[in-house]
């Protein structure tokens, strides 16, 4: 049952992603402001995260998930702050960080959706590596 729960949570996460992609993806190109329905997307992208980090915590597969993802958002986040001539960099710009987050532009400035989205995906990460370092048979402390 766990283990249809994670796979069933990793095909959502990616139908969710592909959407929010989809409805955000020309807006993040083409760099103007974004509107309600670009924002929706993106508050139905960082909820479904949110709930999946939160139902999933004690399934070590799904914090692994959360670790990718939160990184590859960091890393993004941070390359679109930092110029670095480095394709693979800008393609986790815009594939992890400026498409699925463009809905913040409805209210802030590509700086501060970037900043904001590697704030929260540093503590996302953290939180998830701390976890996964509680999980019981991976010698941290767990609580029953």
């Amino acid at each position: 049952m766990k283990k249809m729960r994670l796979a069933l949570g990793i095909a959502l996460g990616l139908v969710v992603f592909l959407w929010c992609q989809s409805v955000n993806f020309a807006g993040g190109f083409e760099g103007g402001r974004a509107g309600a329905w670009e924002l929706g997307a993106t508050a139905v992208y960082m909820g479904f995260w949110i709930g999946f980090s939160f139902l999933l915590r004690r399934e070590p597969g799904a914090l692994w998930v959360c670790s990718g993802v939160a990184l590859l958002t960091l890393l993004g986040s941070l390359s679109a702050l930092v110029p670095i001539d480095f394709v693979p960099f800008s393609v986790l710009m815009i594939l992890f960080a400026g498409v699925p987050l463009y809905g913040r532009r409805f209210f802030m400035e590509w700086t501060g959706v970037y900043l904001l989205g590697g704030a929260g995906a540093a503590v996302w990460l953290a939180c998830s590596v701390w976890m996964l370092k509680r999980q019981p048979g991976r010698g941290g402390k767990s609580k029953g």
